[in-house]
């Protein structure tokens, strides 16, 4: 009987069957944890008894021995065998000139680094001898991390160099496997309870990439950020001062750089620990990995003293030390959390002997000149600092991910911090330093709209004045009626005669419920002019809505017809279909710009609108501005089709054209959503100007004569897909506006022609007014950097009606203005400067929605599925049709799209827990009243059931492993992997089981196909 070649079988450390998984996900691509270490030496070299030397260390430590196996068994094991063969490399670049030498050597250590281990034949480790010149050669040692970690290999070095040397007898060998044993023997619940108090209550991830990088590895790039001597001095003083550890540090200081670029104070980032305890004897000198990856949550209270908290940091990562044992994938599992961090925090700070190693070469005739370390983390980003004279941190990058120049700005942003520390270690957080020098100027630079010189007219002044201009032009056209100005002006200053006879006036308030016709451009002009201010409500709105608004705004007076009045007894009616005995002319009225000129209720957090209060001073601001922007460069006068409902503040866009001389069409309510009735009108009415919705307008642009006659274009009320803002970017002849504001800004605070961009963007601010993207301290963030939109300047409403708390809570003190009492509106929208200065938006902070413990913002996973060349449109939304099962449904427009299909493009750039459960594809989305998108009325998703058995006998064997390895009864064919709780890990459980059964499949294989029936049709048989 042969003897056997197995010396041992033992099982995995945590990080090693992470490593494992990596290495195995894609075997056809580049394996970043194959490790690379240069030893430069001088002297006479036997290359024979330098082999010689090589091979007793491998024959010394049994796990550099070491293969891994995984096919056919529950968990993955590594397997000593008793001999291995060496390999060796010699290469001779001796001859040749230096430039030429130093390109070959550059070949040589890319061809070594690239060339992948087969992990399951040992050893995983190579050795290659160049020599250089006589006496100089280059010792260049490759291994896979699964056997070493960075504390190890000088460790390896020192032995090798006695070894050759003959230099005694070495010390007897502290197996690796007395590390394993003692990780057998934790108490992993004790270590799960740990860590799930040290992450209870982390609510998302700390995501510093935009989108997710992609599984297959990639080689990184590199970016070194090095301090001068004297700051590393400070630093190391400082930190001293403070009973602080540098390692400490430099974590504080990147959770709060990570914190002010993420829009979090309670950050997730990784570490590598050493992973060596303290109660393992000889730990120090032992071979092997022993590092491993674990969480660092770091929570930042903005008044608190920075080196408080960076003291509260180390005492609570101080308890954790015992525990960092556990695995991450276990820490996750235990703490219920999924994907925690993208980043990863390195503190190179292992006890590297240099005196040691170069005793251990004096011993040989050769001397040691210098050594360098290659080395990479499938992280979108890892931080590796080094504690030398001048200390320095490298930050490796995956480029597919970031890009450089926003790593090396990260770079000099984490130098202020250092800066900020030494200087003042005590200052509060949220006083540390984000923004370069100058940055923060450029940014509130670009915030600023154009100046313009104030109108400090009021409304009713403006149109009386253009009413002189052209009395005979037509000012507003019905269904069935048409004004001149001259005819407007004077019906409206009867109106204001009886509406001041009513009690109104300067500070009250005349509610009108009226269907889009000339009566309501009447009526909202003879408010104005009696001095009142305007509250509009729809007639079709339930009585007890309308009722309710009226009791909080209390009107002197409703204005509405025999056909449109509702049954409410809120306020004295007065009939606009009966006749005005009053005076034509304009009323006297002490009006200024400050009074109220309309009062629009917004839905509220609480369910109870809330009515915003606009001056006259705020929406002649807009006039201003968009007379200087969009109407004087149209030429005119225009026909301005009016399609929006008269109650939403929108309206005022359209009839500002009017009240800058242009003739105003208004839509008849029947033909507002109907995208047939509504592409007729514009044919008929010769529009030339119109805004719409974009949900709106996607459905017009369907028909290839939807133009007409339109010459200027703008979109509002709700974001652009891209699709649609390419084709408008494509018209020619036709410019287009979006418009962006809230109601509590005036319609309109920033504007963007698709011209200027490539991509959706609402641009840059109008005229007087001013936009700023903030932290949660009121601190400006980077440009690219997502914070809240705030908005100042003259646009700004009053703030809300009788609502004084809500509005100091929402209409905040402006400390970039330079003028005592001004005020910026907090909009709640997630926004972002650009580089080129203009502002996108990206959410809102109130739609943010919670799966898995985590909370999503719609619009990243909507424009995700957007990216699909397919998909016109979607709409992400969370249903829960089960009661307590909650899911992200993604209904889309797109023709000829599979759903599924869709789903797994998306989840090449989403985090899986953002990744949709369903897609739904839908003919149109439909609209609410005011041309938005009415989530009630989306269908109810048909979902899989898992209901579909085995069909084959390889879908037979891989549902029972799926059931097997998830812990279920039964699977069906069509249910994902990952949907059904399976994570990195498990998919190597199930392939090492189905590899077992003589299935060719891999890891990626699972992500790529993680149903039984897909997974089924790759597999096949060996």
């Amino acid at each position: 009987m042969s003897e056997s070649l197995v010396e041992e079988v033992l099982p995995l450390s945590p990080l090693q069957q992470g490593f494992l998984f990596h290495a195995l996900y894609d075997a056809a691509g580049t394996d970043v944890y194959t490790m690379q270490f240069h030893v430069s030496l001088e002297g006479e070299l036997d290359t024979a008894r330098f082999k010689a030397a090589a091979e007793a260390l491998i024959d010394r430590h049994a796990n550099l021995r070491t293969g891994f196996m995984h096919e056919d068994l529950d968990d993955p094991v590594q397997v000593i065998l008793k001999r291995v063969d060496l390999p060796w490399s010699e290469v001779d670049l001796s001859g040749l000139d230096e430039a030429v030498q130093q390109a070959e050597l550059e070949r040589l250590s890319e061809e070594d680094v690239v060339k992948r281990f087969d992990l399951t034949s040992p050893p995983l480790l190579r050795f290659t001898i160049v020599k250089l010149a006589a006496t100089q050669w280059l010792l260049m040692m490759s291994n896979h991390h699964l056997l070493l970690d960075g504390w190890s290999i000088p460790l390896l070095v020192r032995e090798l160099l006695k070894l050759y040397g003959a230099q005694g007898e070495l010390p007897p060998v502290r197996p690796y496997r007395n590390f394993l044993a003692w990780l057998v023997s934790r108490d992993r619940d004790v270590a799960a309870d740990a860590w799930r108090a040290a992450l209870d209550g982390v609510v998302e991830p700390t995501l510093l990439a935009s989108e997710r990088a992609a599984r297959e590895p990639v080689k990184p790039d590199i970016v070194t950020m090095e301090l001068t001597e004297e700051l590393t001095r400070s630093l190391h003083r400082t930190a001293g001062s403070r009973r602080l550890t540098v390692n400490t540090v430099v974590q504080g200081l990147w959770a709060r750089l990570v914190g002010a670029l993420t829009g979090q104070d309670d950050v997730v980032f990784g570490a590598t620990v050493s992973g060596r305890p303290a109660d393992l004897p000889d730990v120090e000198s032992m071979i092997g990995l022993f590092i491993n990856t674990v969480p660092v949550r770091v929570r930042m209270y903005p008044d608190e003293p920075l080196s408080k908290a960076l003291r509260r940091l180390q005492d609570e990562q101080s308890k954790l030390i015992e525990f960092h044992y556990l695995g991450l994938a276990e820490i996750h599992r235990a703490a219920g959390t999924g994907h925690l961090f993208d980043s990863l925090v390195v503190f190179e700070n292992y006890p590297l002997d240099v005196d040691a190693v170069t005793d251990a070469a004096a011993g040989t005739g050769l001397s040691v000149k210098k050594w360098h370390a290659n080395g990479a983390t499938h992280y979108p980003l890892t931080l590796a600092a080094f504690a030398e004279r001048k200390f320095s941190v490298n930050f490796e990058f995956r480029p597919d991910v970031f890009e450089r120049p926003f790593v090396e700005a990260l770079a000099e942003r984490l130098r202020g911090l250092v800066e900020d520390f030494t200087a003042d270690p005590d200052r509060q957080v949220a006083g540390m330093r984000i923004l370069g020098e100058g940055e923060r100027d450029w940014l509130l630079t670009q915030g600023i709209g154009a100046h313009l010189d104030r109108d400090e007219r009021t409304l009713p002044r403006v149109f009386e004045q253009q009413a002189m201009y052209t009395p005979d032009a037509i000012a507003v056209v019905g269904e069935d009626e048409s004004l001149t100005f001259a005819e407007l002006n004077a019906r409206a200053n009867k109106l204001a005669h009886r509406l001041i006879e009513a009690g109104a006036g300067p500070e009250k308030i005349v509610a009108f419920a009226l269907p889009p016709e000339p009566d309501a451009i009447v009526a909202l002009l003879g408010v104005l002019k009696s001095g009142a201010a305007y509250l509009p409500l729809d007639p079709a709105w339930p009585v007890d809505r309308i009722e309710g608004m009226l009791a909080d705004a209390e009107p002197v007076a409703l204005l509405t017809t025999r056909t449109s009045a509702p049954e409410v007894t809120g306020a004295p009616v007065i009939l606009l279909d009966e006749p005005l005995d009053y005076p034509a002319g304009s009323p006297d009225v002490a009006l200024s710009p400050e009074h109220p000129a309309y009062v629009i209720y917004t839905s509220g957090s609480t369910g109870r609108p809330k009515a915003v209060m606009v001056p006259h001073r705020a929406i002649v601001n807009l006039l201003t501005s968009h007379k200087n922007q969009l109407f004087d460069p149209a030429g005119g006068p225009l026909r301005i089709g009016h399609a929006w409902p008269i109650v939403f503040d929108a309206s005022w866009q359209p009839m500002l054209w009017m009240f800058a001389g242009h003739e105003l069409h208004l839509v008849p309510e029947k033909t507002r959503r109907d995208p047939d009735l509504l592409r007729r009108f514009l044919a008929e009415h010769r529009i030339e100007f119109i805004e719409l919705s974009p949900s709106l307008l996607g459905e017009i642009v369907t028909a290839e004569d939807w133009r007409g006659d339109l010459k200027v274009l703008a979109v509002g009320g709700e974001g652009v897909p891209p699709q649609l803002w390419k084709f408008l970017r494509e018209q020619e002849g036709l410019v287009t506006y979006n418009l962006y504001g809230p109601t509590e800004a005036t319609v309109d605070s920033a504007a963007c022609a698709v011209s200027w961009s490539d991509k959706p963007s609402i641009g840059r601010p109008v005229a007087n007014a001013f936009m700023y993207v903030l932290d949660r301290h009121l601190n400006p963030v980077p440009a690219g950097v997502p914070g809240e939109l705030y908005i100042g300047g003259a646009g700004l409403a009053r703030g809300y009606l009788r609502r004084p708390r809500t509005t100091s809570s929402r209409f905040v003190a402006d400390p970039f203005a330079g003028e005592p009492g001004a005020r910026m509106y907090r909009t709640g929208d997630i926004a972002r400067f650009t580089p080129e200065g203009f502002v996108d938006l990206l959410g809102r902070v109130d739609d943010q929605i919670k799966i898995r413990g985590f909370r999503i913002e719609p619009g990243e996973i909507e424009n995700a599925l957007l990216r699909h060349e397919k998909v016109e449109r979607a709409a992400v939304v969370v249903r829960e049709d089960t009661p307590g099962v909650r899911r992200l449904v993604a209904y889309l427009v797109a023709p000829g799209a599979d759903p599924r299909q869709v789903r797994a493009f998306s989840s090449k750039s989403l985090p899986d827990y953002m990744v949709p459960s369903v897609c739904v594809l839908v003919d149109t989305f439909p609209l609410t009243h005011n041309g938005k998108l009415d989530i009630s009325k989306l269908p109810v998703p048909e979902l899989p059931v898992g209901s579909q058995p085995p069909r084959t006998a390889a879908e037979k064997e891989l549902a029972e492993v799926f059931a097997e390895v998830l812990g279920l009864k039964t699977v069906g064919v069509h249910d994902d992997f990952f949907e059904l709780g399976g994570d990195s890990l498990l998919s190597m459980r199930l392939i090492g089981k189905v590899r077992g059964r003589g299935m060719d499949l891999s890891p990626h294989d699972v992500f790529e196909r993680p149903t039984v029936a897909e997974l089924a049709l790759k597999g096949g048989s060996r």
